[in-house]
């Protein structure tokens, strides 16, 4: 079934999607264009850690959207969005004084949760959408905790 889905149009993908509330078929469309959403935020943001956060909320924006809007064309949807979230994300950062945190290590050690969700994907090679599904969480949101996950151990590894 998997592979018949995988052969859809973007239209069709859109369309069972926006019906459905199919997180396969989201996970199809993300799978396609994830490189897309990446390549434009880092337009947006500059350098890749803004763009990787950027993305996040472009993906949770995608699965929102899939259901409340009608998407016409999933092009067109990821620049108008990557564009918006960036301009709100610069109009936070206009209105937030500066951030003075001194402790760079500051929750960088990993949990055994998240050690064991570091394994299970890096090592066992356990696909996203299982692991989303196991864990009880939508696919953007398993994504986020990978990135997280890997954020922390990189900022916990010594120099």
């Amino acid at each position: 079934m998997l592979y018949h889905l995988r052969n859809l149009s973007d239209k069709e993908l859109l369309q069972r999607a926006e019906k459905h509330a199919d997180e396969t078929l989201v996970g199809i469309l993300l799978e396609r264009y994830h490189h897309l959403i990446a390549a434009v935020c880092l337009y947006y943001c500059g350098n890749e850690e803004d763009a990787e956060i950027l993305a996040q909320q472009v993906l949770r924006r995608l699965n929102i959207d899939i259901q409340n809007h009608k998407i016409p064309s999933l092009n067109n949807w990821i620049f108008k969005v990557c564009r918006e979230e960036a301009s709100k994300k610069d109009r936070k950062e206009a209105a937030l004084p500066p951030q003075t945190d001194t402790s760079e290590d500051a929750g960088s050690e990993l949990n055994d949760d998240e050690i064991k969700l570091l394994e299970a994907f890096f090592l066992r090679k356990k696909p996203l959408n299982e692991l989303a599904r196991k864990r009880k969480t939508s696919l953007p949101d398993m994504i986020t905790q990978l990135r997280l996950c890997r954020q922390k151990l990189a900022a916990g590894a010594p120099s």
